[in-house]
């Protein structure tokens, strides 16, 4: 009983803390589409009437504007994202055919 005695006092005479809950708000809410992205890991998700950027876990969140470099224009939408990943513009590519 002595040994427990130091403890008990240290527990009795520390500051008793208590804090509040952290209300997490995820910037996902319910996903309405997804398209992968010809980057390795990353996803385009539509939720609530926008559009985010999710790494493959879940745990990293991008949210901005995709930019498309080659056609110089925003991408504003799932169909337009999955597009452009999936079209490659020949005459860019410099070839005569």
């Amino acid at each position: 009983m002595r040994k427990l005695s130091p403890f008990i006092l240290a527990l009795a005479l520390s500051p008793f803390v208590q804090a509040e809950p952290v209300s997490e708000v995820s910037p996902v809410g319910k996903i309405d589409g997804m398209v992968s992205l010809p980057v390795t890991g990353m996803k385009a998700v539509e939720s609530n009437n926008r559009i985010i950027f999710m790494s493959d876990s879940g745990r990293f969140v991008i949210d901005g504007t995709l930019y498309d470099a080659w056609s110089k224009k925003p991408l504003t939408s799932l169909e337009e994202i999955r597009e452009a990943g999936n079209t490659l513009d020949l005459s860019r590519l410099g070839l005569k055919m």
